[in-house]
């Protein structure tokens, strides 16, 4: 019996324990009230420095090239959503105090507002402090994107002495007894396009499991060939100890058994053991380095190399092959064909030679022909008529902006990537361009002299899109045409700057990492018009400017300082009242007034600076119509009236900024300016934005000029610069509608709409309250990709009688339970298609009710 009474007993206690745990834990809602506000009070500011943090973290892997993991960018966007719900839950809490407080003067409080607003403080508390912990335990937060590239090669010509070359390189590769083989030949011979085509071959025939191509040239850095390699194994090399960094490159291609490195341009003796590119002989015969150079000696002599294949000239007939492809047609009976093979032999069967000669003469008078005859003549030894051959289709090139665009590009490095967006800045402020009148008129002229040079074979496509590169041989015969007639240097050495007289000089490119972590001397050059320091990528940082350094260099008109960011400007830069483009990356604690006294500045690139704010000096810049804010992560205030005082804009970036706008008619409340400034930049036609908060944007902010856009609304990590015109939405929510009628009117170059995580939104394109605004036809051209994800209260897309999206490519429709149609007129359904059989990929995921859209597109 007393064994069924403790039996009892104890259940009827665990039956108890739960209901007085229940019970505790609301009535501790009440009690700990205060306790529960606090905690939330003190969580929600932790939260926003550790988001801040983290997108810096972020920010910072991007900028070395890094991809952010997913679970990264993840935690960004929820806990952006946590802390303004942290935020909603404060202000619920500061308006309903006075109800919820125990009063001194014995007024009780209002339990039911006090157990809500306690309760709802210490979940939201709990959730914040999971997000910090989740912060905290990320692992691998960034990671290097293995560069695969594909060794597309459509310069290659099959011809029978190319494919007689080829089929023995290849066979020396799968010789399991050869480590190193050797290819040479002169100069513009098309080496490097034949290792190209090798390497395609090798991709193809899946000959090794990985393949990585590195250009060596004349002054090579052992760093920057280490970094090369290690980039396309995925590799990051930690210090700048060589032989650290050697070992772990050493140790990282010990663990390949098939892989091919081709190295490229190889001029003087190279340390591959110094620099940690060797191979186990027994367990890594499958591994391979193929070694290109213009001299047989390197190789054999220098490097080692025991197996040497040699590219020889074109034949005669191969040669006249060439030639006619770029020169096009012509009569065989005719005076042309006659010196067209005169021509021919002159060329000496050099690839490179021919090529642009061609181009020269095409579509040229018979006079011409007979000119470049005899000035190929005259020129003695093959190397000279090659440099000869050159020189001359640089003289025929058709104005004096292709070949001062083309001197440019030859100032960077050697087998650099040069970006036309930068061949446009020089261009803007060197006055380059002829009769252009706009920022869009000079992107398209640099473009179109791009384009003919490219139609000339003196530029080439480089690696990243949007870049040009130049054969060597070519840059070679263009730096010294640049040198000798035009006084325009390129410097690798602190000793040339300080040695040499540049008085002359128009133009100055310094770059390569021996001016790392050094005093610049100061410039004597009064005729210097454009100075180029660094590369973007060299990642290079300077000591110190000397306050004088710009003293005796007052004509300046472009300047480009590609560096870390500098800490203080000299004094002397106030004296550069003829600057027109100006590129500087700025350190924190720098003071803007010094460029607010340029005023004929036109473009002003200020991207990845450290400062702050963007101070109202900055608005006397009147003449001003680029300006470029991107990848500024710590600017958090731009005074007001500093946008609209700058009238003349014509293009605003500010891809990863994150201000915090003032609403509209709040502007002098707070330390920030409004986005109803931009109102009065009746000139905009490019524009990249981060809005935060969507209750910000004025209503139709956006004009109808834009032509290229990119602009974020609420959080969207996710990177979208590669779309020329999008627009990104996630997480506001209050939003109910996006475009008025009028506004979406305006957006005729939308390419990419993505709407996400809005979750009291009804309507995509929304008319007035009276209907007003209403088209009978809602047009978005140029429209490609739409998605609408995690839209729960979304009714349709529009009100109206029809919306046509003929450029459609992609449609991703997901979590949107409610959504019945796209588009209803007077609230009722509208059957007709909004987009026609281009559609090449839809997705319809938890949309219950969306069935007429998917069978209109299966019946088309």
């Amino acid at each position: 019996m007393e064994a069924l009474i403790g039996v009892a007993s104890s259940v009827v206690a665990k039956i108890l324990e739960y209901p007085v745990r229940l019970i505790g834990r609301h009535l501790g809602y009440l009690i700990y009230y205060q306790t529960n506000k606090k905690s939330l009070t003190d969580r929600e500011p932790e939260l926003d420095d550790k988001i801040r943090s983290v997108q810096r973290r972020a920010q910072a892997a991007r900028r070395k090239g890094e991809e952010i993991e997913e679970c990264v960018t993840r935690w960004i966007s929820e806990a952006e959503s946590k802390a303004q719900e942290g935020k909603d839950v404060i202000d619920d809490l500061n308006r309903g105090h006075e109800n919820a407080k125990c009063s001194c003067n014995g007024s009780f409080p209002n339990l039911v507002s006090r157990y809500k607003l306690s309760k709802k403080a210490k979940i939201m508390a709990e959730k914040i402090v999971i997000d910090l912990q989740k912060a905290d335990d990320f692992g691998n937060f960034s990671y290097l994107p293995l560069i695969q590239p594909s060794f597309k090669n459509k310069d290659y010509e099959a011809f029978d002495t190319r494919n007689q070359t080829l089929k023995e390189i290849m066979e020396a590769l799968r010789d399991p007894n050869l480590t190193m083989i050797g290819v040479y030949g002169m100069g513009g011979i098309g080496k490097t396009t034949l290792v190209n085509e090798v390497a395609h071959q090798a991709k193809k025939e899946e000959c090794f499991s990985e393949l990585v191509m590195v250009t060596v040239s004349q002054d090579f850095d052992l760093k920057s060939i280490q970094n090369r390699i290690a980039e396309g194994l995925g590799l990051t090399l930690d210090g700048g100890n060589m032989s650290v960094r050697a070992i772990q490159l050493r140790d990282r291609l010990r663990q390949e058994k098939k892989i091919l490195i081709i190295l490229d341009d190889i001029w003087n003796e190279l340390d591959l053991s110094k620099a940690g590119i060797s191979f186990n002989a027994d367990d890594q015969k499958g591994c391979k380095i193929l070694l290109v150079s213009r001299v047989r000696d390197v190789l054999c002599n220098l490097m080692g190399v025991t197996k040497i294949i040699e590219v020889k000239v074109l034949s005669d007939r191969e040669a006249m092959g060439l030639f006619d492809k770029f020169v096009g047609d012509i009569d065989d009976n005719s005076e042309f064909k006659k010196l067209a093979n005169q021509v021919v032999g002159e060329c000496g069967g050099l690839p490179i030679a021919i090529v642009t000669i061609a181009c020269s003469l095409k579509n040229k008078d018979i006079f011409v022909w007979k000119d470049i005859l005899s000035r190929l003549k005259n020129s003695c030894g093959l190397d000279r008529k090659v440099n000869a051959s050159i020189k001359m289709s640089y003289d025929f090139l058709e104005s004096e902006e292709e070949k001062k665009l083309l001197l440019l590009c030859s100032l960077h490095g050697e087998d650099a990537n040069v970006y036309v967006k930068d061949l446009m800045f020089y261009g803007i402020g060197l006055g380059l361009f002829r009769g252009v009148k706009t920022m869009e008129d000079a992107r398209c002229r640099a473009h179109s002299l791009v384009d003919k040079l490219k139609a000339h074979c003196l530029l080439l496509d480089g690696y990243y899109e949007g870049t040009v590169k130049m054969h060597d041989v070519i840059r070679d015969v263009m730096i010294s045409v640049a040198n000798d007639d035009e006084h325009m240097h390129c410097l690798t050495k602190v000793a040339e700057l300080e040695d040499g007289d540049f008085r002359e000089s128009k133009a100055i490119m310094l770059v390569g990492p021996d001016f790392n972590h050094q005093i610049l001397p100061s410039l004597v050059c009064p005729n210097l018009q454009l100075l180029l320091a660094f590369d973007r990528y060299d990642d290079l940082s300077l000591e110190t400017i000397p306050d004088d350094f710009f003293k005796e260099a007052q004509e300046l008109k472009a300047l480009s300082f590609d560096c870390e960011p500098l800490e203080s400007l000299p004094q002397s830069f106030c004296t550069l009242r003829h600057l027109r483009a100006l590129r500087l990356r700025l350190g924190k604690n720098e003071d803007l007034t010094l460029i607010g006294e340029l005023r004929n500045l036109i473009a002003l690139d200020l991207s990845w600076s450290t400062f702050s704010q963007l101070p109202e000096h900055i608005g006397k810049l009147t003449r001003l119509r680029s300006l470029n804010l991107s990848d500024c992560e710590s600017l958090s205030v731009i005074q007001p009236n500093v946008i609209s005082s700058l009238v003349r804009l014509e293009e605003l970036y500010m891809d990863e900024v994150n201000i915090d706008w003032e609403a509209e008619g709040r502007v002098g409340e707070g330390r920030n300016t409004s986005l109803v400034e931009f109102k009065n930049l009746r000139n905009l036609t490019a524009l990249h934005l981060n809005v935060k908060d969507a209750d910000v944007l004025p209503k139709d902010m956006f004009s109808a000029n834009l032509q290229r856009f990119r602009i974020i609304i609420g959080s969207c990590p996710r990177y979208t610069r590669h779309f020329t015109c999008s627009l990104d939405v996630s997480d506001c929510p209050n939003l109910k509608s996006l475009f008025t009628v009028a506004m979406a009117g305006r957006l005729a170059q939308l390419e990419r709409l993505q709407i996400r995580r809005c979750v009291v939104m009804e309507e995509v394109v929304v008319t007035n309250e009276h209907g007003e605004g209403r088209l009978e036809k809602i047009l978005f051209p140029k429209l490609k990709y739409l998605e609408l994800e995690d839209l729960p209260n979304l009714k349709r897309f529009c009100t109206g009688d029809c919306i046509e999206c003929p450029s459609l490519l992609k449609l991703e429709i997901e979590n949107c339970g409610v959504l019945k149609n796209f588009i209803s007129s007077n609230e009722e359904e509208v059957e007709g298609p909004f987009f026609n059989e281009k559609v090449s990929s839809i997705s319809l995921f938890l949309c219950f009710v969306l069935f007429i859209l998917f069978i209109q597109y299966t019946n088309q």
